[in-house]
């Protein structure tokens, strides 16, 4: 018989067929797990309850449910390492099942991974009715959240897997970009190392800092929601268009004195301000973390510390409500001059004498703009920009470490060129917020008429009597904006107007398109990957117990942020305009007119030395309707309304106020 008439038997290509099986008597399948994955995908593709009755590496053996006769054998083929379909019936007598026990979470995984990958919010309801219509199968709910789980996983990593690579990340890190800092703090346990906490500064971000940024640093943490938890710490840097700049960050485990002490001290290092003579120059915000302010008084005792003004504000709102409260408190922390602050601090003790108590034992000098330094050349007392940072990486921070950490990387290092190639469009001489910044100084200028004396100085007359004096060589005014921002003030801008000079050229050089440009010149390096990476010696990761219930990735709002419950953004809560005569009572606290005590009134009060007073008193209202004793005769009553009523002149009196009450509750 020639060649060309010789019967081949078929060949199972796992690439095309995998699918939607079609078995053949004498089908070859390359190995046990092939011929397994193929009778899954039948069995789930037709909705049959297929099982395994004999289940080993050279023979296998699947039969339909009880009655069905449908089967299928495979055994391995002598001196060859193939496995061919020895026996096969094809015919179904069952009837299509909507439970199948094939189908499993690790197959939904396999299968619906691309597409969770490309929509990582993918809502688990959709998902389960889509996985249903498509498979023509019932799924609980929770085997469809657990194939969720697992795809994900498949998709950004195992997070045990991904401690035991840090150290070879960290080394890849290095190795694509020279001249960074990525240090890793462990513990020892037994013959191995736990992990602690990893710091990152890379070199292009450093370098750009030190270039073209001022002398100013924000700390922030944020709360990672993994599973091994943690907490992200960030160094944040302003730029010359008054943006953020991150360049450190770090992961460890709790947020405490020792950890910001860690992560300050490497910064400190790493931006080269040891130097106590240079340190006094730089400014850092923070908003009182958890052991960060004493960590950085320790640390750099001459450097400048602000608080966050909105933090100050909460704490501050929590003992001392109200709107003209509020403006006061902004209007001493915006006033530029000693005098200004004196006098708006002078009104809030006039209004509420306890809120100037409390805003007194705040040193100004942290938070107040009267009192803030000029060497920084910035006048930001918010905190807005680590917020800002912490927000840009929300996606990420539910993620494995490594994954977590490229995540930022691969965020910073496209943000770069952004903003290189965004400026390189722009034509101004300064960046475009400082110049509506300016803008805006040049039409409140109009108010202020200059008066020269010749030289550098000159007296500007303003409204209501208003003067201020101006240096121009010394770029000064009397009223500290252009000395603490670097930003002309609107007196300024009124003499350079005066003098021909072009208010432009007058803003601090960190504002300048050029410097800028150079903040952002240096380049963030590739990473390639996890299989190039060098071998290093694995890390255990940290023991944190198994946190109950779903993820979280938004942070908890305090108790004055206002938000809607039924909106998934956060924003703002849309009160709507009143209807009819009547103010509807909404946002109110009640309180109690027994006890004092808030939320509840006096006819549902439970305080226990209100009540039992009540009763007693009750009791004796009720006794004074009837003949009384002589009180000689009765001293277990004396001394009841000696402690109750101080004295006993008072009887009287009290008697008839609690008849009223008891009359009131009847």
């Amino acid at each position: 018989m020639n060649g060309e008439n010789e019967y081949t038997h078929p060949k199972f290509n796992a690439e095309v067929d995998m699918e939607n099986p079609v078995f053949k008597l004498g089908m070859c399948f390359s190995n046990a797990e092939e011929f397994r994955k193929a009778v899954r995908n039948h069995a789930i593709k037709n909705g049959r309850k297929v099982r395994f009755v004999k289940n080993t590496p050279n023979k296998l053996r699947a039969v339909c449910s009880n009655g069905c006769d449908w089967l299928i054998y495979d055994s391995k083929v002598q001196r060859e390492h193939t496995l061919q379909v020895k026996t096969f019936n094809s015919i179904h007598t069952c009837n299509r099942a909507l439970h199948v026990p094939q189908i499993s979470t690790k197959w939904l995984a396999n299968k619906y991974c691309d597409r969770l990958r490309n929509n990582p919010t993918w809502p688990g309801a959709s998902m389960k009715k889509t996985m249903e219509s498509e498979n023509v199968l019932k799924l609980s709910r929770t085997m469809v959240y657990r194939a969720r789980a697992t795809a994900m996983s498949m998709i950004t990593g195992n997070e045990e897997e991904q401690f035991w690579m840090l150290r070879s990340y960290c080394q890849a890190l290095l190795d694509a970009n020279p001249g960074s800092t990525c240090i890793i703090k462990t513990e020892q346990y037994q013959d191995q190392y736990k992990f602690k906490a990893v710091y990152i500064c890379l070199d292009a971000l450093r370098r750009g800092f030190v270039e073209g940024c001022r002398r100013f640093v924000g700390f922030d943490g944020c709360h990672l929601s993994s599973g091994y938890r943690g907490i992200l710490l960030a160094a944040v840097g302003i730029d010359g268009n008054n943006q953020m700049y991150p360049f450190a960050w770090a992961v460890v485990g709790q947020e405490t004195y020792k950890t910001w002490h860690w992560f300050i001290s490497l910064i400190i290092e790493d931006l080269g301000i040891t130097d106590p003579e240079n340190s006094k120059y730089w400014t850092f915000l923070c908003d009182k973390q958890k052991g960060l302010v004493q960590a950085l008084a320790n640390l750099m005792p001459e450097v400048e510390h602000r608080f966050c003004l909105r933090h100050l504000y909460e704490n501050f709102k929590l003992h001392h409500r109200g709107v003209e409260l509020k403006k006061l408190l902004w209007k001493a922390a915006m006033a530029t001059r000693v005098c200004d602050f004196d006098l708006a601090m002078e009104e809030l003790k006039a209004i509420n004498k306890k809120a100037y108590e409390w805003l007194s034992q705040r040193p100004p000098v942290q938070w107040s703009k009267s009192y803030f330094r000029t060497s920084s050349k910035c006048d930001i007392s918010l905190n807005n920009w680590c917020e800002s940072f912490n927000k840009s990486i929300i996606d990420a921070r539910d993620k494995p470490i490594i994954t977590m950490l490229e995540a930022i990387r691969v965020q910073l290092m496209e943000r770069i060129h952004k903003q290189r190639d965004g400026m390189a469009k722009y034509t101004g001489m300064i960046c475009p917020n400082i110049q509506k910044i300016l803008d805006l100084q040049k039409q409140f200028s109009a108010s202020w008429i200059p008066s020269w004396n010749g030289e550098d100085e000159f007296e500007l007359s303003g409204p209501y009597g208003d003067k201020r004096v101006v240096n121009i060589r010394h770029r000064s005014c009397s009223c500290r904006r252009w000395d603490i921002s670097g930003i002309s003030c609107c007196h300024a801008v009124a003499a350079l107007i005066y003098m021909r000079e072009d208010p432009e050229k007058w803003v601090h050089t960190s504002f300048s398109k050029e410097t800028f440009m150079q903040t952002y010149s240096h380049v963030v390096h590739v990473v390639d990957s996890m299989d190039t990476w060098p071998a290093r010696e694995p890390l255990l990761p940290p023991d944190v117990p198994k946190q109950v219930g779903r993820k979280k990735k938004q942070r908890t709002k305090s108790v004055n942020e206002t938000t809607d419950k039924n909106l998934k953004t956060r924003k703002k809560k849309v009160v709507q305009e009143p209807e009819g005569t009547k103010l509807k009572r909404q946002n109110t606290t009640i309180t109690c007119g027994k006890c004092g005590g808030i939320g509840h009134n006096r006819y549902h009060c439970n305080n226990p030395s209100i009540v039992s007073m009540t009763a007693a008193t009750t009791t004796v209202a009720s006794a004074s309707s009837a003949p009384l004793a002589p009180l000689e005769s009765q001293p277990e009553i004396v001394e009841f309304l000696a402690s109750t009523f101080g004295n006993i002149s008072s009887l009287s009196t009290s008697i008839g106020r609690t008849k009223m009450q008891v009359k009131r509750r009847m």
